[in-house]
């Protein structure tokens, strides 16, 4: 009956370290959880300024794109303007040259 009492008195330790281990571990992962929720909104608040930035760039990238489109308009109606102007002037030279004979 020793030897039982022995081994029981052995088991009741070894459950006792083990539960003191598990006890370790538990409040190591609530530290871990802490750190996690501490880097998620961290995450949240720099992904909220990279998305403000964001916003920002793309209305001033849509302000430039407006303005190089209002100005290409512009110089199209030039270029075209050149354009029918010369032809113009072809044509009346061809012509010319034409009825000059």
């Amino acid at each position: 009956m020793q030897k039982a009492a022995e081994r029981l008195a052995f088991v009741e330790g070894r459950v006792s370290e083990l539960s003191s281990a598990v006890d370790g571990l538990r409040h190591g992962i609530a530290g871990v959880d802490q750190r996690v929720a501490a880097l998620e909104v961290r995450m949240d608040q720099r992904f909220s300024t990279v998305d403000q930035r964001l916003a920002t760039l793309d209305a001033t990238m849509d302000r430039r794109f407006s303005e190089v489109d209002a100005k290409m308009s512009l110089e199209f109606l030039w270029m075209l303007g050149v354009q029918i102007t010369i032809f113009a002037a072809m044509i009346g030279t061809i012509l010319t040259a034409f009825f000059a004979r």
